[in-house]
């Protein structure tokens, strides 16, 4: 479905209509692009397509780049100079060489408040740092979770550790209970809240990056790197750290299965969700 919005594009709705050129595609990857941690083979063959017109496909997740490499070997950009990733909701822009383009990371006397207020509620705890993704208080499925996404985690059986070399870039606790998620998020001390930007994904996870950090200013700092316009850009995605990006992009998009309040700042709202590969939908009516 088609909206009226406010920005600046043109639909194909019928022969002989415009369709605006778009460079770049930021998709997300849980519950958007993925199915079981792997971009279906009816995207691949849709990303496919769009390459070969000249668009780039850009992962634009909550996840490290190191997360990510088997989903960027899917889409052939692995390694690739010129092909970029969002990372960390934003808070990491790299190139997918590794080479860093933009960074905003965690004080540690913020991430010394978080750890002092995670020990006091319920869920298991994350750190994902650059030297690491660490693990508090773990589950099975967490850990499990974390080893398929290639991230191979620390486990630490307590929160007594050193984390003053660390350099932080995002922190999360996972909670699937909604009554003790609503109580994690309603307990969040004033000073975390003052000076960090929190958002939840997925139904489970609290998400906390530095104050300003969201996916839509990750795309805005890759643009300013590329000098090209953020009108340029299609943004997919589903859930509330993908909010600003679906506000924020040229065309923004939100899969079947969305949250209602992507649906509601979203230009277009797919008639599939992800198991039914809503990217391939998005690429075959905007670019192809």
């Amino acid at each position: 479905m088609v909206k009226n919005g406010n920005k600046q594009a043109f639909y194909v709705e019928a022969k002989g209509c415009i369709k605006m050129k778009y460079k770049y595609l930021f998709m997300d990857l849980d519950e958007t692009s993925l199915i079981d941690h792997h971009v279906s083979k009816e995207n691949q063959e849709a990303i496919k397509k769009a390459q070969e017109k000249g668009v780039h496909i850009i992962p634009c997740t909550g996840r490290d780049l190191s997360m990510i490499q088997e989903i960027l070997e899917e889409i052939e950009t692995r390694g690739k100079e010129n092909e970029f990733s969002i990372c960390c909701n934003g808070a990491m822009v790299k190139e997918n060489t590794g080479k860093v383009v933009f960074y905003k990371g965690i004080e540690t006397n913020l991430v010394k408040e978080f750890l002092s207020f995670a020990q006091q509620v319920t869920g298991v705890v994350f750190i994902f740092a650059q030297e690491g993704i660490h693990i508090f208080r773990p589950n099975d499925f967490e850990v499990q979770r974390k080893i398929k996404q290639n991230s191979n985690p620390i486990i630490h059986k307590d929160f007594e550790v050193d984390f003053s070399s660390w350099h932080v870039i995002k922190m999360m606790i996972s909670e699937s209970e909604p009554l003790l998620q609503k109580q994690i998020l309603e307990s969040i001390p004033s000073k975390i809240l003052d000076n960090c930007q929190i958002t939840v994904s997925s139904g489970r996870y609290i998400e906390f990056n530095g104050k300003g950090v969201h996916k839509g200013n990750g795309i805005q700092a890759l643009m300013e790197y590329l000098k090209d316009s953020i009108d340029t850009c299609i943004a997919i995605g589903d859930h509330f750290n993908d909010l600003e990006m679906i506000q924020m992009a040229g065309l923004g998009c939100a899969v079947a299965n969305a949250i209602e309040e992507n649906k509601a700042v979203a230009d277009y709202v797919c008639e599939n969700d992800y198991t039914n590969h809503a990217v391939k939908e998005v690429i075959e009516k905007f670019i192809l």
